[in-house]
């Protein structure tokens, strides 16, 4: 028969391997790489498409709103949406997603719509463009922020919220501006 203080020995010295050997299972896939689930993966690039694709549109609106209001969307949209680009490439670069080079194709179609319609009719379009994509963005992001799994990626939507949110009430103003 062991000697008692022999089996607790053996006993810390188990449950400091099992210890041991559990921390190592949980830290494995931190160090082969983060990866996120794939809704996280989804909201993360469609983000980042996004992103793109306001930056773009607000340098439309620079060049071609006839609207000072209109301008200033633009330009808002361009500084927020620089720093949302920044942040969540940093996010998915952390997490192995691929980052969207550009905006989605469709986002792109848009683009190319308002950059070649009549300069007249520009900052009602834009103003509606915006509209529309911020009440979606606002959806989906609200969506991930709610449900997201991946703790650093919903945290980012959770930051992104009032941002967007802000920015459907410039949208609205400005297209408000236009039919005094």
């Amino acid at each position: 028969m062991e000697h008692p203080q022999a089996q607790t020995e053996e006993g810390i010295v188990m449950k400091k391997l099992v210890l041991v050997a559990s921390l190592a299972a949980l830290l494995a896939p931190v160090a082969a790489g983060a990866s996120a689930p794939p809704q996280d993966e989804q909201w993360l690039q469609t983000s980042i498409s996004g992103d793109r694709f306001e930056i773009r549109g607000g340098q439309i609106a620079l060049q071609r709103a006839l609207s000072p209001q209109v301008r200033a969307l633009g330009q808002r949209l361009v500084k927020d949406h620089s720093k949302s680009l920044h942040d969540a490439i940093a996010l998915a670069q952390k997490y192995g997603i691929g980052v969207p080079p550009a905006a989605t194709p469709s986002e792109q179609w848009e683009l190319n719509r308002i950059k070649n319609m009549p300069r007249s009719w520009f900052d009602g379009q834009y103003t509606a463009l915006e509209i529309k994509d911020h009440n979606q963005d606002i959806e989906e992001t609200g969506f991930e922020a709610r449900k997201g799994e991946q703790w650093e990626i919903r945290e980012e939507a959770r930051k992104d919220l009032p941002m967007l949110n802000m920015h459907l009430r410039l949208a609205k103003a400005a297209a408000e501006s236009l039919s005094k």
